[in-house]
């Protein structure tokens, strides 16, 4: 499929640009999901993780734009986002015995040598794919600066009248 990518209807909609001509029938439309759905969150994330499931679920919810088909792509968000809080802090910030140390303490103990920081590698493999999902849903300031959202205008209902019936 040759050229740019389409853009979502949900996203043309909050940008005020959609155009019912043409919107493509073929478009899969899955249904909101219920707040109540997301009572529990995914097990095996730490605290970290948790309170990202949280409030991201919290804010998708209010705004209307988290699908049931998007729950696995969030799931994915919140376990990257998991991940490198842990690896920074359970690895990176304590010592082999428990103890805390600083990340210039890290960096002189393996030597500057980066083979010998397999976490380093990992978070930042992490970031990225973080990265991705954040801007699928537009959890970034870059990413909600391509979605300009137009404030709703109030409908005079003498227009909506002519607007059904014809002038």
């Amino acid at each position: 499929m040759g050229g740019r990518p389409r853009k979502p209807t949900m996203q043309k909609i909050i940008q005020g640009t959609f155009q019912k001509c043409r919107h493509p029938g073929t478009e899969p439309d899955p249904d909101s999901v219920p707040a109540e759905q997301f009572a529990p969150c995914p097990t095996g994330l730490h605290r970290k993780g948790r309170q990202f499931w949280k409030d991201a679920v919290k804010y998708m919810t209010e705004c209307g734009y988290l699908k049931y088909l998007d729950l696995p792509t969030l799931e994915l968000a919140a376990l990257a986002y998991d991940k490198i809080w842990y690896l920074w802090k359970e690895c990176v910030l304590k010592d082999d015995a428990g103890n805390r140390r600083t990340y210039r303490q890290y960096l002189i103990e393996r030597g500057f040598n980066k083979r010998l920081m397999p976490e380093l590698t990992e978070m930042t493999s992490l970031e990225k794919t973080f990265q991705t999902y954040s801007n699928m849903f537009g959890m970034n300031p870059v990413a909600r600066s391509r979605i300009s959202v137009l404030p709703q205008q109030e409908t005079d209902p003498m227009e909506e009248l002519l607007a059904k019936h014809g002038s």
